[in-house]
């Protein structure tokens, strides 16, 4: 169970990172 809770974990994480460096990169570029 936790190796497939960290998995998902992961995956949840992967794309929050990726939606935080979009974010930053349309507000840099905006400014």
């Amino acid at each position: 169970t936790k190796a497939v809770d960290q998995e998902g974990r992961t995956a949840a994480d992967a794309a929050r990172y990726e939606s935080v460096v979009e974010y930053l990169t349309t507000n840099r570029s905006r400014r």
